[in-house]
């Protein structure tokens, strides 16, 4: 079916949609917004981290423990990484910027260290991103992220 943006094609809707016809309903794009990116998330603490080092492709950013309210901290190089507590563990989120170049096969890195610089969690990923379509598919705004959970 093809829809008429006139007059007529809209009253042809109406009485279509009285008789139960099915006819063309104009949809329009929700104002969500979309940040490519890597979200990962860590339950139960090893022991207390002063910082959290990240690193993507060898480009790393240490952003320190957050203290106080809000409890999230966060710092901008390339990309934006903040570390965010919760009462169920802890939230490592890195943003793209709205024009990076998202692919699959990037090395990401989290590394938690004490006040000491003792290790507390090592983990490293090869990322796969999946694609979103927050707006619906339809709709421009496609972004591509990975979960992870240590």
């Amino acid at each position: 079916m093809r829809c008429l943006h006139s007059g007529f094609a809209i009253a042809l809707t109406l009485v279509g949609a009285l008789f139960g016809v099915p006819g063309c309903v104009q949809r329009a794009c929700p104002e969500a917004g979309c940040a490519s990116g890597i979200s990962a998330k860590v339950s139960g603490q090893p022991g207390m981290p002063a910082s959290v080092r990240v690193c993507l492709d060898g480009t790393c950013a240490v952003v320190p423990w957050p203290s106080g309210n809000p409890r999230c901290e966060e710092v901008e190089t390339d990309w934006r990484v903040s570390v965010c507590l919760q009462d169920d563990g802890s939230i490592t989120n890195l943003e793209f910027p709205a024009d990076a170049r998202v692919k699959d096969g990037v090395e990401f890195e989290l590394v938690m260290e004490d006040a000491a610089g003792q290790t507390l969690l090592h983990e490293s990923e090869t990322v796969v991103f999946s694609d979103s379509y927050p707006k619906g598919k339809r709709c421009p705004g496609q972004c591509q992220y990975a979960n992870y959970r240590y």
